[in-house]
């Protein structure tokens, strides 16, 4: 772990995260599937402990889990923060989840930023990857965008998760920036 001094004070380095943001036009030809419900009840939802278990499966990647200083505990209160803010609309205008049956398999959050379209989270159980899932959860959040006007959208990830930068490139996305977040922490 490189570290460096200054002053007589000592702190280490930690590349932590390749913040990239990934960036499509909004094809008006998407589709939203027949397995994608809105939550509409704010966190009284029936799926309220299921999609804060989601919300903090997507975070693996997170600066906040690579960095062990910030701790476990810490990065899964974060994530069901973020869960629940997003139920209730304080940081997403819209919560979408993927049923099949009676089974939660994954949900995205939806927002805005700088006037374009945002997806904060997207999750699919783990146990359920690799089924095309993500897609549908992509494609319907399109469709919900463009039936709201938005021309363009944007989702951001971490480098490292190669999983989920295959599927926003295999659904067209480019990536538009990479930043790199270090965290510092004193000796």
């Amino acid at each position: 772990m490189p570290s460096f001094a200054f002053g007589s004070k000592k702190f280490d380095l930690i590349l932590v995260d390749k913040k990239t943001t990934y960036v499509k036009d909004i094809n008006s030809a998407s589709i939203f599937h027949n397995s994608i419900h809105s939550v509409n009840s704010s966190v009284s939802t029936p799926f309220k402990d299921k999609l804060i278990e989601l919300a903090i499966q997507s975070g693996i990647y997170s600066r906040f889990n690579v960095d062990k200083k910030i701790g476990k505990e810490k990065y899964e209160e974060m994530y069901s923060l973020w869960m629940i803010n997003s139920l209730n609309h304080k940081i997403a205008k819209e919560v979408l989840v993927l049923l099949e049956k009676t089974d939660l398999k994954g949900f995205v959050t939806l927002g805005e930023k700088n006037n374009r379209a945002d997806i904060g989270i997207i999750a699919v159980d783990y146990l359920f990857r690799g089924n095309g899932y993500g897609r549908i959860l992509m494609e319907s959040a399109e469709k919900w965008f463009s039936d709201k006007g938005y021309k363009s959208i944007q989702v951001v990830t971490q480098g490292d998760n190669y999983p989920a930068c295959r599927l926003y490139e295999r659904c067209g996305y480019k990536v538009e920036t990479v930043e790199f977040f270090y965290h510092i922490w004193k000796k």
